[in-house]
């Protein structure tokens, strides 16, 4: 429009119905609209270019640095870690077959952490928080506690066993021994017997008789936990 409105004025000098001091100046204003908005096209053409999709390359590389600064486990990783997974939820779990009890930690690993920091910070300018960038978040339960040889072994030396292979080459495939090969096939098929799949079942509330479940309680004025 604004183009249009110039060629018209450049006609309009041409003409002796309109005194050429008024066109002039109007031409003069409408070409100096004319560059502010090539100057905010310009502007929008380098923000697209900065909001690019990333390439895998790019995306591999953030994967490899972020993968080098989680491994450091201090507190510098705080902002990377909290990026990736949120908040993380200590969960309690009760062992099968046994009152012991567990934590695992449920986080949510957020995708778009792995995107490069240039294309979040331009996601972050044009949609704000990162739930509305519309990016999967995979929910993750993860072990804080190293699993004994039945839960850890169990159903796979179980399933080995059902190929036909013996304790020994049970244990051979597994990495333990032949005397722990045997118990994690035991604890395999009483799971099995009993329709578990998972060693772990999560508790909502304290359990009757649980190992490592310690009560706490409050006095009152002082804070103090017994």
């Amino acid at each position: 429009e604004t183009k249009t409105a110039i060629r018209k004025l450049n006609d309009a000098l041409e003409q002796v119905d309109e005194k050429p001091e008024s066109c002039l100046q109007r031409l003069l204003e409408r070409e100096n609209e004319l560059a502010e908005f090539r100057a905010e096209l310009e502007g929008l053409s380098a923000q697209e270019g900065h909001a690019r999709l990333p390439t895998r390359k790019e995306i591999e590389t953030r994967i490899a640095e972020l993968t080098t600064v989680l491994d450091k486990a201090d507190r510098s990783v705080r902002d990377d870690l909290h990026a990736l997974i949120g908040t993380i939820h200590a969960v309690p779990h009760m062992q099968f077959g046994s009152n012991k009890v567990v934590l695992r930690a449920r986080v949510e690993l957020h995708l778009a952490a792995l995107l490069p920091a240039r294309t979040r910070a331009a996601l972050a300018g044009a949609y704000g928080k990162s739930e509305a960038w519309g990016f999967e978040r995979i929910e993750m339960s993860v072990d804080l506690f190293e699993p004994s040889t039945g839960p850890k072994y169990g159903l796979a030396a179980l399933s080995l066993t059902d190929q036909g292979l013996g304790l020994t080459a049970v244990g051979k495939q597994l990495g333990i021994t032949k005397r722990r090969a045997n118990i994690a096939v035991q604890y395999g098929r009483q799971m099995r017997a009993a329709g578990v799949t998972d060693p772990f079942h999560e508790l909502t509330s304290c359990p009757d008789n649980a190992s490592r479940w310690i009560r706490r309680k409050h006095q009152a004025g002082d804070g103090q936990a017994a």
